[in-house]
């Protein structure tokens, strides 16, 4: 898969994005910034390079795991996605429901394994 990069530089994702096409690439992945930068940066990001790239090929975005980032990323043409939060979160004993997520001690972590009973509120 080919890598577009470009920053937070629109007419570099653009330029990026066109050159990665040309080459033919299956699918292609959408680098994010430099990790830190708020949201609205990084789908600026992503806005800029998925109008350049072909329809029916598949979008990958780089380090992008928390809920509310995906459902956004995927809004705006995105495919897939990796990083390493569902795993850190998991390792931690946290549990994503709704757009909270719920502290579970490692002592029962593995206990029961039921869904949780919390409700947002």
């Amino acid at each position: 898969m080919g890598i577009v990069q470009g920053a937070s530089f629109p007419d570099l994702r653009e330029k990026s994005a066109k050159d990665m096409t040309a080459l033919g690439f299956p699918g292609l992945q959408l680098a994010e910034l430099l990790f830190g930068e708020p949201h609205e940066e990084m789908m600026k990001a992503v806005e800029a390079s998925i109008p350049f790239l072909p329809e029916n090929s598949p979008k990958h975005l780089l380090g992008v795991g928390t809920p509310y980032d995906i459902v956004q990323a995927v809004a705006r043409g995105c495919d897939t996605f990796d990083c390493v939060i569902p795993t850190r979160e998991a390792r931690h004993g946290r549990l994503y429901i709704s757009k909270k997520y719920e502290v579970k001690s490692k002592k029962n972590v593995g206990e029961g394994l039921q869904p949780s009973q919390k409700k947002d509120g």
